[in-house]
C-alpha cells in the first residue's frame, strides 16, 4: 500500500529577529485576486519597505504577498512552476538608504484545489477544522489555495522536504490532518 500524500498550511515564522516587510507604498491598492493568474506585470509604484533582521528566504508582509529569496524559487520551482506565477524583481526597498534590495521575487500560486470529496466539509473552513483526503487532490500539485478556505495556501510534503534540505529559513509549516468519513 502506498503512503499517503501529506499537506501542510504554508506560513511565516514567528521568530521577530528575521527581515520582513515593516511598510509598503502602494498607490494603486494592489492584491492578487486569489486562486487566479494575475494578468500583465506588477503595478508601477509598489514599493515594499524592509525591516531589517537575520536573513529570511520568505517576507512577511501586510499585503499577503508571497515575497521569496530567489534561494527559494530555485529550490521549488520544479514543483510549482505549473501552478504558480513569478514576478522576478519585487520591488523591495532598504529602509534606511531608499535602495532597492535584489535577491527576492512574488510568486503567485493560482489553483484551488479541494481538500475533501465532493459535499464533505464546507467553504471557509478554519485552520482546526480543515482536513485532507489526499486521493482528492492532484498528484501532481505542490502548492495551491484549498476551496474549503481559499485565503489559505497548502504545500505537499515534497516541497516541504525541498525547503528543509535546502535549509531555507522563515516558514512554520503545519500539518494538515487526514480526512476520516466518519468525521
Amino acid at each position: 500500500m502506498t503512503k499517503p500524500r501529506r499537506f501542510f498550511l504554508w506560513g511565516f515564522s514567528s521568530d521577530e529577529s528575521l527581515v520582513d516587510i515593516d511598510s509598503y507604498e502602494d498607490p494603486v491598492g494592489f492584491f492578487f485576486p486569489i486562486g487566479q493568474k494575475f494578468e500583465g506585470p506588477l503595478p508601477d509604484g509598489i514599493r515594499l519597505i524592509l525591516r531589517s533582521g537575520r536573513p529570511s528566504d520568505i517576507l512577511a508582509n501586510p499585503l499577503c504577498l508571497e515575497v521569496v529569496s530567489n534561494r527559494l524559487w530555485d529550490s521549488i520551482a520544479h514543483l510549482i512552476q505549473p501552478d504558480c506565477q513569478i514576478f522576478p524583481n519585487a520591488p523591495v526597498y532598504h529602509p534606511d538608504t531608499n535602495d532597492r534590495v535584489d535577491g527576492f521575487s512574488i510568486i503567485n500560486p493560482w489553483r484551488k484545489q479541494r481538500l475533501l470529496p465532493e459535499g464533505a466539509g464546507g467553504k471557509d473552513m478554519t485552520i482546526m477544522e480543515l482536513r485532507v483526503d489526499h486521493t482528492v487532490v492532484d498528484k501532481n500539485l505542490h502548492i495551491f489555495h484549498p476551496a474549503e478556505s481559499e485565503e489559505l495556501i497548502v504545500v505537499s510534503e515534497e516541497l516541504v522536504k525541498a525547503i528543509r534540505k535546502n535549509k531555507l529559513v522563515g516558514f512554520d509549516f503545519r500539518v494538515i490532518q487526514p480526512y476520516a468519513e466518519s468525521m
